[in-house]
This record gives C-alpha cells, structure tokens and sequence, in this order.
C-alpha cells in the first residue's frame, strides 16, 4: 500500500467519523426539551408568537432536512447567524 492509500482512507474515516458525531449531536439536541424559538422569545410569549418564530427559523422542518441543509451550508463555511448577537 502507498502512503497515498493509507492517507485517503484516513481521511475518508475521519469524515465518516465526523460526519456520524454531527448527525448524532443533531438529533440528541432534537430530545432536549424546548426549543431555540422557545428559548430566544422567553416563557411570556403566545403559542401563536412560538410557532411564528419556528416558521422563520425553519424549526417546523423535519430533522432530517434541517440537518442537511445545515450540513450543506457548514462544508460552504456558513454556519448560521447567532440568536445571541445577530
């Protein structure tokens, strides 16, 4: 085997491996409970004022296609806007 071979296969199980830890932290913050529409509004806002807020954020996507279109936009190097400091 070449070194060549061996660093490709290195790095096509590094992507694997990165890829699957992505996928899993993805879904695990799916458990939790709340989510980024609830917590950026606060606990006095109307059910109606939440499920807006999921609408703009894209919360009422499935999971599966909100992590595509996150990893998508993640290997073009946008990583979203931060709730925090816009």
């Amino acid at each position: 085997m070449t070194v060549l071979w061996v660093a490709g296969k290195r790095l096509l199980a590094a992507l694997g491996t990165l890829g699957a830890v992505s996928l899993l932290l993805f879904a695990g913050s799916e458990v939790l409970p709340g989510d980024a529409a609830s917590a950026s509004l606060g606990s006095a806002t109307s059910l109606e004022e939440i499920a807006e807020r999921r609408r703009d954020l894209g919360l009422d996507e499935p999971m599966l296609t909100r992590y595509v279109e996150w990893a998508t936009a993640a290997l073009r190097g946008d990583l979203g806007h931060s709730l925090v400091t816009g």
